[in-house]
This record gives structure tokens, C-alpha cells and sequence, in this order.
């Protein structure tokens, strides 16, 4: 693989699920005081659909950060990848850094990304969160980590389409992604 953005080896896309919660809270009266009242309800900072997007996001975008730094040493157990990636996606983040450091390479710069969420499925639970990017890979590049002098394929605008899950307890992961080659989006 020639190029940094490269090691990010085309994934199959593959369906994630995503569980959400609504916050409501009730509120108890103090002893002797009247509960004919209806308990109050506190509406959430977001809807469910924007704690998903927002939570999917966060989970794509931590998943590249944990990569451009984990890349900087070709360190392939760095823990943050585990941290928001899970399945495929992990898999093929560390593949790409023990590729990397098989040759001697490390990675400097980094990816731009411009992430938006596609579709939330189905309606009623919104357990399925698909994610598309024009990211940005122009000024990510790999290095010898020698010093010496490596030609990398130049970056461009790359399509990716990933999706994310709740894996348990409402930590979400990137679980797969396909990235398209320069030019794409």
C-alpha cells in the first residue's frame, strides 16, 4: 500500500445497530406533602435521533484521531483505537499500522474529515447509524521513520461510508468502513 490514507484497507459496509435511551426523571414529593400531581418530566438536552448522530459522530471522528496518533509510531496496540472502533474497523486499523511498521513507516499530518450521518434505522429504534465522509487525506502522509526520504502517493478527497453501534451500555464504535479511492467525493 503506497499511500497512509491507503492503510485504511476498503472494509465491506456493513449494518450497525445503535440503542438509545430517552432521559426522563420523575420527581418524588417529601413526606406529607400531596401526590395527586403528575411526576414532571425533564426532556433530554437532544432527541434521540441527535443523541445518536451526535454519539455515532463522536465515535467516528475519536476512531480517526486514535489513528493519525497511533500512527505516528505505527503503534497498532495503541488502546484508543479499541476505544471507538470494535469489529472490521479495528481489525483493519491495525492491519494498516503493522503494514506501516513492517516497512518502517509512521505517519504525519492529518486527515480532514467532514463527517454527516446518512440514515438512522429503523424509525421506531433508530439502531442502525450509517455515516458518510468526503474526508480530506492532502496533507496526511507516511514518512520513514528513519529519516529518510519516502515518496508517498499524494491524498486527495476520499469518499468513506462507515457505521457506528452501541456495543453495550451506550459506548459506541465504528464497526466498518470503505474508503474510495482520491477523487471520489
Amino acid at each position: 500500500m503506497r499511500s497512509w490514507a491507503r492503510t485504511w484497507v476498503i472494509a465491506s459496509v456493513a449494518v450497525a445497530s445503535v440503542m438509545t435511551a430517552a432521559a426522563c426523571t420523575s420527581h418524588t414529593a417529601p413526606a406529607g406533602t400531596p401526590t395527586s400531581a403528575a411526576p414532571t418530566l425533564r426532556a433530554p438536552s437532544l432527541d434521540a435521533r441527535g443523541l445518536a448522530e451526535q454519539k455515532a459522530l463522536d465515535a467516528y471522528r475519536g476512531m480517526w484521531q486514535a489513528f493519525s496518533e497511533a500512527g505516528q509510531t505505527a503503534n497498532s496496540q495503541d488502546p484508543d483505537l479499541s476505544r471507538y472502533a470494535d469489529d472490521v474497523a479495528l481489525r483493519t486499523l491495525v492491519t494498516g499500522l503493522e503494514a506501516n511498521k513492517s516497512q518502517g513507516l509512521v505517519s504525519r499530518g492529518d486527515v480532514v474529515l467532514n463527517p454527516q450521518v446518512t440514515t438512522l434505522t429503523p424509525p421506531a429504534s433508530l439502531t442502525a447509524v450509517s455515516i458518510r465522509d468526503c474526508a480530506d487525506t492532502t496533507h496526511a502522509v507516511r514518512v520513514k521513520a528513519s529519516g529518510e526520504p519516502f515518496t508517498d502517493t499524494p491524498g486527495g478527497h476520499r469518499l468513506v461510508i462507515a457505521t457506528a453501534k452501541d456495543v453495550g451500555g451506550g459506548t459506541w464504535k465504528v464497526t466498518s468502513f470503505a474508503i474510495s479511492g482520491v477523487g471520489s467525493c
